[in-house]
């Protein structure tokens, strides 16, 4: 097969997998996936061993940064531990709902209002304190939302990178 037509198949996996990401899927684990079978199949070349490690590092590091951020801006709020579990459900739950309503940006609107909802919701019946539960439900969505953008930044990062290592020939 043209390599040229291999790489622009292989171009509009990466691009799919970063729009997956848009949508609360696991998009930067296809990017990584994808790199890695381009990599075998073109005998680790021009996706060597180092380029394909700092890939899987940067999936890692976006997948971390998504998990911990929320529970991070919560615990600030000094969140109950079973609000932070509610606010991960929560964020679950409306990604999907969000998608199902508004497809395209609907998921990360609705894992941020899931997690919002949920978080406010379990806080506030640990401590009947409404101002408390408001600021931690905030302080949570906050903390979802900007992990969510910096995941898909660096999928977009990982998918512009491998992009540029194609061989083109």
């Amino acid at each position: 097969m043209n390599l040229v037509v291999i790489n622009i198949f292989v171009s509009i996996l990466y691009f799919s997998g970063l729009l997956l990401t848009i949508f609360s899927l696991p998009g930067n684990l296809i990017i990584l996936m994808v790199a890695l079978g381009y990599g075998y199949y073109e005998g680790f070349v021009h996706y060597n061993y180092t380029f394909l490690a700092v890939i899987g590092l940067i999936y890692l590091i976006g997948e971390g940064i998504e998990f911990l951020a929320a529970a991070v801006s919560g615990k600030k709020e000094k969140a109950a531990g079973e609000t932070l579990v509610a606010a991960f459900a929560g964020a679950v739950v409306g990604a999907m709902l969000g998608t199902a309503i508004m497809p395209l940006f609907g998921s990360m609107a609705g894992a941020a209002v899931g997690a919002f909802a949920a978080s406010y919701a379990v806080q506030y019946w640990k401590t009947k304190d409404k101002r408390k539960s408001i600021a931690v439900a905030q302080s949570i969505m906050l903390g979802q939302i900007t992990g969510m953008l910096i995941k898909l930044l660096l999928g977009a990062g990982m998918a512009v990178a491998c992009i540029y290592q194609l061989n083109w020939g």
